[in-house]
């Protein structure tokens, strides 16, 4: 979790270069394709949802990039996703927003929100 984090702070940092930017974009890419992938999204999910404070500025775009390897589980491998595995991960993406709502930016919940919405 630490690396991607390092990753998504480089790859969205204004001093980046150019061609840094294309080769974390490529890795973070080739991670989000990975079938595990969701897993670690939903630690990450699951961590914020444990505390329930505030995230600091750096795990905004990690809560964001796991959001986002939600939603395309959901829109490209959701038919092969076990039922049980569907249902849990409906209930908590919905259990999430609810109780996220006051410690989380809209583009972070929205992008959360899009997966529950799909699913």
């Amino acid at each position: 979790v630490e690396e991607l984090r390092s990753a998504l702070d480089q790859f969205y940092s204004p001093t980046t270069a150019a061609d840094a930017k294309a080769h974390l974009e490529r890795q973070l890419s080739e991670f989000r394709k990975q079938p595990q992938s969701h897993h670690v999204a939903l630690q990450i999910l699951q961590h914020q949802h444990q505390h329930q404070q505030p995230p600091a500025p750096s795990d905004l775009y990690l809560l964001y990039f796991a959001g986002a390897i939600l939603e395309e589980l959901v829109l490209r491998r959701w038919d092969s996703t076990q039922r049980d595995e569907r249902r849990q991960l409906r209930q908590f993406l919905f259990a999430f927003v609810v109780d996220s709502w006051r410690t989380l930016p809209r583009w972070v919940l929205t992008k959360v929100g899009k997966a529950l919405v799909d699913a």
